[in-house]
């Protein structure tokens, strides 16, 4: 297994057998995408800074609809459709 850490440290892309993941960060150090670069399947990550908890809620592009992305909207344990 491959680790990739940009110059703050973060965790930037894992490489192995069948695995290949890159990750983003926002100006504040905080997750804001992972892209499995072997399906092209993106998760957006979105921080609610009014209510910081430290765990990220975060939006998923499950498939597209109509020639739109449907997203689901998951919050650890409940999760729906935007």
């Amino acid at each position: 297994m491959t680790y990739t850490y940009n110059a703050l440290d973060r965790l930037t892309r894992v490489v192995g057998t069948n695995l290949d993941v890159s990750y983003v960060y926002d100006g504040d150090g905080l997750r804001i995408a992972k892209t499995n670069n072997l399906t092209n399947v993106t998760t957006n990550y979105l921080w609610d800074t009014q209510n910081y908890t430290g765990s990220p809620q975060y939006l998923r592009n499950c498939r597209m609809a109509n020639d739109r992305p449907l997203w689901v909207w998951v919050v650890p344990g409940k999760p729906g459709q935007v």
